[in-house]
């Protein structure tokens, strides 16, 4: 790596993953072909594991591009499609760092390359501990202090191993996998050439009763900063003892000596299906969740292009094959209501447009409002009534019809604007019934959604703003950007005070249907780290 002086900020540090050296040690792993890209951009270790289909890591936790400054990114990208191109490769997997590793930095580059074209293959839940002032037991909850105490007084210890008991820690993570009707990843004598190799690098832990290695783990420097747990377990029959506990313990200690910054405690999730004892477990260590990806790339899928449609003149029917509290979209409501709950006091007066079922509106009950609800929907409204929620008020029209009769703290325009033919007369409104201090809560499908920007980088659409064949079929006429949005309201009168983004969302719907709430809520997480790519924008503006 040369450090640029003309940068004012250091080079990202290469993970040992990506190194030259680290991929040296599987050559003879692989009958295909090895590429690696090192220039003054980054670095890329790729191999060929089928006839014209590349794979970043060959045999590693993660690989990806390893770029010396996050300016250049894009552009180290596109010199490693153009070496993957001429060598022939119909397709590439990446896998990337967990999210964790890179925080908004990381969240960026995994925009730019939906934005490039690539696609979300495959997400899993992963799951890291904080390495700052607090101590390991002040890191953790009450579950955790009390499994530690107990091994404690069962004469269970835990501290770092010499070299010389990797293999017999080895044995024990075999054992474990065993009793699980799983079989561990890393052979032992792989195990010892990578520590051969780094001997900086491989660092294992043990758990003692009486003398005897109950339990083990083995973890690797991935980075100066970040410490990957590379697998931990206990021998059969030491479950009570919770032998994992003190030897996250010494893990913990240990990174905090050495100044690095989080300690990887890898996934906990097997092709997303999320594990939740594993997920409960490393939660109470203190650990906290992020995401790791697996993206593909297909240079060929550039060819289709979808028509832009046209705009129809009237709202579309769509109760009959949409129900919102079973679909995914269900999510956006919940998540939205999360945002907009805070913002209502008791006894103030709500208005919500488009209520269908009363999913939201359910959700907003315990702020002890006046909610008065419209839907033009008879199937819809029914079903709300049925819930007979306390101080609500339910009509069944059009919003274009409805004549207010109070003024409104609160007005909400929930993923319904996209649906109105006229929204600007519908603005204006309900503008003259909010309050003078009163604030109208908007949502709207984001064309900059992370879904949309993979399918037009993979040649899926051509236009970002351009609504897809279930958007139309679902109601949405249009696309509309949240800078545009708020300069219309601007010309009508409202200002912008908030603005956040719902949910990431780098798949249709039916993917991330199948996927688990940890999974979903680790991606509303990711919102905060891509304001501008999550599939719904939520907007609140006042008068001017």
């Amino acid at each position: 790596m040369v450090f640029d002086i003309a940068r004012s900020h250091p080079p990202h540090e290469a993970y040992l993953f990506n190194t030259d050296a680290y991929a040296a040690l599987h050559v003879p792993d692989f009958a295909g072909r090895k590429l690696s890209v090192s220039n003054g951009l980054g670095i890329f270790q790729v191999a060929e594991t089928a006839a014209g289909v590349f794979s970043s890591p060959a045999r590693a936790p993660f690989g990806g591009f390893d770029v010396w400054y996050e300016e250049d990114f894009e552009a180290f990208v596109g010199q490693v499609e153009k070496v993957l191109m001429t060598c022939g490769a119909r397709e590439w997997h990446i896998t990337l760092p967990p999210l964790a590793y890179g925080g908004t930095r990381a969240a960026r580059e995994l925009v730019t390359l939906c934005r490039l074209g690539y696609v979300v293959a495959r997400q899993e839940y992963n799951q890291s501990l904080p390495v700052d002032d607090r101590s390991f037991l002040e890191l953790g909850n009450y579950a955790n202090r009390k499994r530690f105490n107990r091994a404690v007084r069962m004469g269970v210890s835990a501290r770092r191993l010499e070299v010389a008991e990797y293999q017999a820690a080895h044995e024990v993570l075999v054992e474990n996998r065993a009793k699980k009707g799983r079989v561990l990843s890393m052979s032992w004598p792989q195990v010892d050439q990578l520590a051969t190799a780094f001997p900086e690098r491989v660092i294992g832990f043990g758990a003692f009763q009486d003398g005897v290695m109950v339990g083990a783990a083995l973890c690797v420097v991935v980075r100066s900063d970040i410490l990957y747990v590379y697998a931990w377990g206990e021998r059969a029959g030491a479950e009570k003892s919770s032998p994992v506990t003190p030897i996250a313990h010494a893990i913990h200690d240990y990174a905090r000596i050495a100044g690095f910054r989080l300690v990887d405690l890898g996934t906990s999730s097997v092709n997303g299906v999320v594990n939740p004892g594993l997920v409960a477990f490393k939660r109470s260590l203190g650990a906290y969740a992020s995401l790791k990806f697996w993206l593909c790339r297909t240079p060929l899928a550039g060819e289709q292009v979808l028509a832009v449609p046209q705009t129809p003149a009237v709202p579309v029917d769509y109760t009959a094959i949409y129900d919102p509290e079973t679909d995914f979209d269900r999510w956006y409501t919940v998540l939205t209501a999360r945002r907009i709950a805070p913002c209502l006091q008791a006894g103030q007066n709500v208005l919500e447009i488009g209520s269908a079922t009363g999913l939201l509106t359910q959700a907003l009950l315990d702020r002890y409002c006046s909610i008065v609800c419209i839907e033009r929907s008879h199937d819809y409204a029914m079903r709300a009534r049925s819930k007979n929620f306390p101080d609500v008020e339910i009509h069944e029209q059009a919003v274009e019809s409805f004549v207010p009769d109070r003024m409104f703290d609160h007005i909400l325009a929930i993923n319904i604007l996209h649906e109105i033919p006229d929204f600007l007369s519908v603005v204006r409104k309900l503008q003259a019934c909010l309050a003078p201090r009163g604030e109208l809560h908007v949502t709207l499908p984001n064309p900059f959604s992370l879904h949309r920007l993979s399918a037009r980088g993979a040649g899926m659409i051509d236009q970002l703003d351009a609504p897809s064949d279930r958007g139309q079929s679902y109601g949405t006429l249009r696309l509309q950007t949240p800078d545009s949005l708020a300069d219309t309201m601007k010309e009508l009168g409202l200002r912008e005070v908030r603005r956040e983004a719902i949910l990431v969302k780098p798949l249709p719907n039916s993917g991330m249907a199948v996927l688990s709430e940890d999974i979903i809520e680790a991606y509303q997480e990711l919102a905060h780290d891509m304001p501008g790519n999550g599939a719904l924008t939520y907007q609140v503006f006042t008068h001017a």
